[in-house]
């Protein structure tokens, strides 16, 4: 039988990088294997490869404003944000 009790990720972003983690486990990297990050209205899509990313919901920040995040994520990463339109 396969555990499908809901899990809780919790992404969190420093000036030193990011972590990612559901409380019983965790992994840090840095902002400098971020290779993409694309972004419209309600969320931000951040690809680290071709085939792996996570997406952030706007409105599920449980702390700091969305759009000062963007400009974090610019100086951070060195990287623009493509915004959809």
């Amino acid at each position: 039988m396969v555990d499908q009790t809901p899990v809780t990720i919790r992404d969190c972003f420093d000036a030193h990088g990011y972590s990612t983690g559901t409380g019983r486990s965790s992994t840090r990297s840095t902002c400098g294997v971020i290779r993409t990050i694309c972004g419209d209205a309600g969320h931000y899509v951040i690809m680290l490869d071709r085939r792996r990313g996570f997406v952030l919901d706007k409105s599920r920040f449980l702390s700091g404003d969305p759009e000062a995040f963007a400009s974090f994520l610019e100086r951070c990463t060195g990287k623009r944000i493509q915004m959809a339109q």
